[in-house]
């Protein structure tokens, strides 16, 4: 389902966590608002999901942990705020992280570590804080990785 760079508003229906079979829901560039639908989880099918440059608010989902068929995860350029979700750290076929450009605060989970196929991290220009975890460091198919315009400490 690819909808993305049209002038969409209003909430993401809830009914799309029912397409139980949909490999990609593009929705970039619209004007979404609201939060995330937690029933999207139960798309255990999807692969790509890209939600970037709307106006989306709230956390992420815990249950985005669910999306067990998630390559592409593109949150970016929205006004999602909250931790980012320890979770996020169950998505093993995971290769792509698009968190940049949001208001996403707390320490960055070191669950994030056991993403054992990500080639792509981006986390740049939120509010984390803290120290980037050791963990990070066991991402070895990790090519591209941005955490700037944060407020992380402590030594690399």
């Amino acid at each position: 389902l690819v909808v993305s760079n049209n002038q969409l508003s209003g909430n993401i229906p809830p009914g799309f966590g029912r397409l139980s079979q949909l490999k990609e829901l593009n929705l970039k560039g619209n004007q979404f608002s609201g939060s995330i639908p937690p029933e999207l989880g139960q798309l255990s099918s999807l692969k790509y999901l890209n939600l970037s440059n709307n106006q989306l608010s709230g956390s992420i989902p815990l249950n985005v942990g669910l999306l067990i068929s998630l390559v592409h995860l593109v949150v970016s350029n929205n006004q999602l705020s909250g931790n980012i979700p320890p979770e996020i750290g169950q998505l093993a076929a995971l290769k792509e992280l698009f968190l940049n450009d949001n208001q996403l605060s707390g320490s960055i989970p070191p669950e994030l570590g056991q993403l054992s196929s990500l080639e792509g991290l981006f986390l740049y220009h939120n509010q984390l804080s803290g120290s980037i975890p050791l963990e990070i460091g066991q991402l070895t198919s990790l090519k591209y990785f941005s955490f700037d315009k944060n407020q992380l400490s402590g030594s690399i």
